[in-house]
């Protein structure tokens, strides 16, 4: 989802919308990246791996642009509490 920063501050800073006059420099830019995954399917390790190459990832698309108050979540779910095609991904673990 995209949204216009009106009255956002990214590390203390007001944020602009593109073209206005209290623009100065080039538009910084940040992002709050949320995925779901089910709870104690991935390591620490795993979930830190994702996190950083996803940083990296929109880092390199916004090379001069992203401030690093910008996130990547993790939301682990239980598997009874979330699914797609009108399954559960508890419905879907083997027995």
């Amino acid at each position: 989802m995209l949204a216009e920063p009106i009255g956002w501050t990214i590390g203390g800073e007001p944020v602009e919308p593109p073209g206005s006059a209290a623009e100065a420099g080039p538009a910084r830019a940040t992002f709050a990246l949320e995925i779901r995954i089910t709870a104690g399917t991935n390591t620490a390790q795993q979930k830190a791996d994702w996190i950083a190459a996803a940083w990296d990832t929109l880092r390199r698309a916004l090379p001069d642009a992203l401030v690093e108050a910008s996130y990547v979540s993790v939301l682990e779910l239980p598997a009874d509490d979330w699914g797609w095609g009108g399954r559960t991904q508890a419905a879907r673990l083997p027995r």
